[in-house]
């Protein structure tokens, strides 16, 4: 049987010293005090503050003071006041704070509802219900509730105090980083074992429920009701982020009864028109929340478990929800459509991270945009952050319009064998679109991070931060003495970017023991600050190898090294001109090397570094290259065409393939039908065979736009094109061509004119 602890009124009367008084608080102006905090203010060691029933929307202090606060539960023991008796935070600072230090004395507090807390100064922003600091408290018979904080402690925020937890409820808090329900740092914190507390669906990007800070001793948590019944260091960790889960939680034990979320083993759907109280696990029957189904998911990597998102907007203000989110070991987070599935950080959150020692998962199909790391201090990331993580993917992903001084976009910290693939990071602000580091504070082997058919595409540095960054990629190493790491750039186009006050490169900056590999990318109208600064820089001791590319930046040096540079095969604006070698820096430039304007396909605007027919870049690559790099070549370019056209390669992201779509060896008979023919809002395309095919619209330069379908028809199958392209965006006005394949055959074309 629960024993519940209060006390009565003569109780209080005869247990304190005789100048001790009860001071009471009523709204109805029938009291001492009609706020809480002017009754905190009045009391004196030892005094009581009795709270009658009602809301105070209040920002309470206890600061140096022994005292009791309790509502009316304190005297009679009926709890049904804790649910009447709520301290409102008003998301304007902690609900409550206290601060005892010189004070030996002990704080009590009993019988409140303690919600909408935003959190106090900690060096971050810290325990939006309640922040203790430096203190000897006990907490009886509360709900802590839908607090939100940007860094640590969402519910309790516990630093240097002793503490003790009876019958307290903690549920449904938000930190922004670590402790979503709790933080204990360097302090001792008592569970009754008798009157258990909850402890249930609580969100951060680290242990959602729980962190005990490695400097704490042993915890024990003793709750009635957790999250889940086996928590993983997803919900509750014990140590430091640094140190890996097996290392997690040793100085912790969990004793739970009951659990709050059945977790699942399949995969699981989520729509912004869901429920949370839906099973999940079909379409038919979304959850709300990403958050939510990742409390709910149990991934692993030898049976990895998807959640499907639904087309919609999911945020903070749209569906509620939290982030940033926490990944978990072999999930795949995969959008319906990468345009219409949106993250929205609302400028106020970053949106994802990848915990140290969680590896084997993929983002896929989806956008984020407007992700805000100045909110979240550690993470340093307005967008992604990978940190100690292997065998990731971050596929078909846009990643638009966010800030943070550091790292705007994707910040891949000491991860190995981690790929980026057709990924858009467009208008990062104040820092940079990706940022790959390594330090020697990590022990963990570091290998290659692979970059493929990738947009960076106007990320600059903020004006209004003088400390800010900016531009496409930021590669750096704190250690002198760690392996390099191997860098595989890809078919990438880096564009309209402008560079740090600081780092003086629009498009890419090497640091220390990196070797980076350039193949078939593309650098156009970025922009300086200075004259003299450079589009690319390698520092020493790294080495930038560069073969196929296009680098094509008018009234800017395209290149600085005080490392190693070697150059082959690509088209560098007016050649070794652009090309400046410091101090003990080495320059290969091969003969095989032009300095010729590309002549871009300029009507082409979805693709407007493509070649146009006449360009000097075509089949002007080699495909002589290092067995390592062939062997990760992907087979297409960034449009999704044959990377390898009539056994040549062009220069740049894009390759150049007249298909000759006109003079294919065509049967007679009619196999497409397009009516109407010019259209403009949509089309009807009929084909007249059957069996397994394959159906593109290709421009008039032989450059395939969209694929239509792919898959088993039969005569008369129909199908509508409204002239959009692979991106979901309207073609420009002009002459198309339908090509339908199959069985390793063009059988039929039509030419169609938009207008």
């Amino acid at each position: 049987m629960k024993k519940i602890f209060y006390l009565p009124a003569f109780v209080l009367l005869c247990t304190t010293s005789v100048s001790a008084q009860i001071i009471t608080v009523k709204q109805d102006g029938t009291g001492d005090f009609t706020t809480i905090q002017a009754a905190v203010d009045s009391a004196q060691n030892g005094d009581t503050v009795l709270v009658w029933q009602g809301t105070y929307v209040e920002n309470i202090e206890i600061i140096s003071k022994n005292i009791t606060l309790g509502s009316l539960t304190l005297t009679t023991g009926d709890l049904s006041y804790i649910n009447q008796t709520v301290i409102d935070g008003n998301q304007t600072g902690s609900c409550i704070k206290t601060w005892n230090w010189n004070n030996p004395g002990k704080i009590i507090i009993n019988g409140f509802t303690i919600k909408n807390g935003n959190g106090s100064n900690c060096g971050g922003i810290c325990g939006g219900g309640l922040f203790i600091e430096s203190s000897q408290i006990e907490i009886y018979n509360c709900v802590v509730r839908d607090n939100q904080i940007e860094t640590y402690g969402g519910g309790l925020y516990i630093y240097y105090s002793d503490a003790f937890l009876s019958n307290v409820t903690i549920k449904h808090n938000h930190a922004y980083v670590e402790g979503g329900g709790l933080f204990l740092l360097n302090g001792n914190l008592t569970f009754d074992s008798v009157n258990r507390c909850n402890i249930y669906e609580n969100y951060a990007a680290t242990a959602a429920d729980i962190y005990n800070n490695l400097d704490s001793i042993h915890l024990t948590v003793y709750v009635d009701t957790f999250t889940v019944q086996n928590p993983s260091t997803y919900y509750v960790l014990s140590g430091n982020i640094f140190n890996p889960p097996s290392q997690g939680n040793n100085n912790l034990e969990m004793n739970i009864l009951h659990h709050k979320i059945e977790q699942t083993h399949q995969n699981l759907y989520v729509s912004p028109e869901g429920d949370n109280g839906n099973n999940g696990l079909t379409p038919s029957s979304p959850l709300k929340t990403i958050s939510y189904a990742l409390l709910k998911a149990t991934p692993d990597t030898i049976s990895p478990d998807t959640i499907f998102l639904a087309n919609g907007v999911y945020s903070d203000s749209t569906n509620g929800e939290k982030l940033t989110l926490q990944m978990k070991t072999g999930l795949v987070l995969c959008g319906e459509s990468r345009d219409s599935v949106i993250i929205d950080g609302e400028n106020k959150y970053n949106f994802l991270l990848g915990n140290y020692g969680t590896h084997h998962y993929t983002i896929k199909n989806l956008t984020f945009q407007n992700g805000n790391g100045e909110n979240n201090i550690f993470f340093n990331s307005g967008g992604i952050y990978e940190f100690v993580n292997h065998d990731t993917k971050i596929e078909d992903v846009n990643i638009y319009s966010c800030g943070k001084t550091y790292t705007a976009g994707i910040r891949l910290y000491c991860c190995n064998n981690s790929t980026i693939n057709r990924v858009h990071i467009k208008g990062s602000r104040g820092g940079f679109g990706l940022s790959l580091g390594h330090s020697y504070y990590v022990s963990t082997t570091f290998d290659t991070v692979f970059i493929m058919n990738s947009v960076f595409e106007d990320n600059v540095f903020d004006p209004n931060n003088v400390n800010s960054n900016g531009g496409d990629i930021y590669m750096y190493s704190g250690s002198d003495t760690v392996k390099y790491l191997s860098v595989l750039i890809y078919n990438s186009v880096f564009d309209s970017s402008r560079f740090t006050r600081y780092f003086y490169t629009p498009s890419i900056h090497v640091s220390r023991n990196f070797n980076v590999y350039l193949v078939n990318c593309t650098f156009s109208d970025n922009e300086m600050w200075r004259h003299e600064d450079k589009n690319i820089f390698v520092s020493e001791p790294s080495t930038l190898h560069a073969y196929n590319s296009i680098f094509y930046n008018k009234d800017v040096d395209e290149f600085g090294a005080h490392g190693e540079l070697e150059l082959y095969y690509s088209d560098i604006h007016n050649g070794i001109n652009e090309i400046e070698i410091f101090n003990d820096g080495y320059l290969y430039y091969d003969s095989s090397n032009i300095a010729s304007d590309p002549l871009y396909d300029t009507a082409d605007i979805i693709h407007p570094y493509s070649l146009s027919a006449s360009s000097p870049c075509i089949d002007a690559g080699t495909m002589e290259l290092p067995g390592f790099l062939l062997y990760h070549m992907p087979e297409t370019d960034i449009a999704g065409n044959p990377r390898v056209y009539n056994g040549k390669i062009d220069m740049g992201a894009y390759e150049w393939n007249n298909i000759g779509i006109e003079d294919a060896d065509l049967p007679q008979e009619k196999i497409l039908k397009v009516a109407p023919n010019p259209f403009h809002d949509v089309c009807r395309i009929e084909i007249f065979t059957g069996g397994e095919v394959s159906l593109s619209v290709y421009n008039s330069y032989g450059r395939k736009v969209n694929n239509l379908y792919s898959g088993k028809v039969s005569s008369g199958f129909h199908l509508n094109w409204d002239g959009t392209g692979a991106s979901g965006t309207r073609l420009t006005p002009g002459i198309y061509y339908l090509l339908l394949t199959g069985n390793g055959k063009i059988l039929g074309t039509e030419k169609v004119v938009l207008y």
